[in-house]
């Protein structure tokens, strides 16, 4: 596992393992959003909670940012990279009669 996630895991007085961190962060990547109210996340968003900065610092060389509302209790993450180009009109309706073509 990463060194990083050693550190924090022997910092909790063993609370949490190395695998509960990467657990968290792998699920806040591909979920986006991690609610408390949800029984099957509330270790993840503990961890999230609690460790927040250390996950941002993690993720930013991705280009994932980070965020928790404590007040409404969730955490998100949000890739910074910009988004692919649209299409156009024209694409747009050619592909509606390729699709209306292929069905």
């Amino acid at each position: 596992m990463n060194s990083h996630w050693q550190d924090l895991a022997s910092n909790s007085n063993g609370y949490y393992e190395e695998d509960d961190f990467a657990l968290a962060t792998y699920r806040l990547v591909t979920d986006q959003v991690i609610y408390h109210s949800d029984l099957k996340s509330r270790k993840a968003f503990g961890i999230i909670d609690q460790y927040e900065r250390h996950i941002a610092k993690a993720l930013a060389p991705l280009g994932v940012t980070i965020g928790v509302d404590r007040q409404l209790l969730y955490a998100y993450a949000l890739p910074q990279h910009p988004s692919p180009t649209t299409a156009t009109i024209p694409q747009t309706m050619f592909a509606l009669v390729l699709r209306g073509l292929y069905e």
